[in-house]
């Protein structure tokens, strides 16, 4: 049994969850049964995140430069490469407009301006790893990692500004709340909370 590490819904009905050894599991009725679409295990490599244009153009990133591709609703899936690094790619994320963004290890930031099929590195302002990335509903970019460091951008990347999150604990997860609020959550219980759009950050009270 392969550890899941994420889940996307891109219909009420379909869904896909990835994991470790390259694990790819499909829903079609909302979660109530699921089926295998694709492992690898001899490769012995985790897919970390995973994001759906529609019920069929899908994307997934992994370790070592993992990056999967299905135009077919996960009938068929190719592994590909976006640079030639092999850093942990943790963080998928699309905008509105259609351009994916992905954040990995050793701080590396990519955008694809052509669904995918070519990507570009991107001036990073950290050099340690990005454990998640966010694209808001306004179109601005939150990524988020080691020692509590948040970054957001307002023009697709090029530029970005670094967030006061007054925590050093390691953030792995994040959302954008139905409200426009923003919740990124970290290690020890640690939760930031946003509601002017990712441009400041409170530390909430821990349970």
């Amino acid at each position: 049994l392969a550890t899941l590490t994420a889940v996307v819904f891109p219909t009420p009905q379909h869904g896909w969850a990835v994991g470790h050894d390259l694990t790819v599991l499909h829903t079609k009725d909302g979660g109530e049964n699921w089926t295998l679409q694709y492992e690898a295990p001899a490769e012995e490599s985790p897919l970390l995140d995973v994001w759906f244009r529609d019920s069929q153009t899908g994307y997934a990133t992994g370790a070592y430069g993992k990056f999967l591709v299905t135009t077919n609703g996960g009938g068929s899936w190719s592994v590909k490469r976006i640079s030639n690094d092999d850093f942990h790619l943790y963080g998928l994320a699309a905008t509105a407009v259609g351009r994916l963004f992905i954040a990995g290890e050793a701080g590396n930031i990519y955008r694809s301006d052509a669904s995918g099929l070519t990507w570009k590195k991107l001036a990073s302002p950290y050099g340690g790893s990005y454990f998640g990335l966010l694209a808001l509903r306004n179109g601005h970019l939150l990524v988020f990692g080691l020692r509590g460091r948040v970054y957001r951008s307002a023009d697709a990347g090029k530029t970005w500004a670094r967030i006061q999150t007054n925590t050093e604990a390691s953030l792995m997860g994040g959302g954008e709340l139905p409200n426009g609020n923003v919740v990124i959550v970290g290690l020890g219980g640690t939760i930031l909370r946003s509601v002017d759009n990712g441009q400041t950050f409170s530390l909430q009270t821990r349970p």
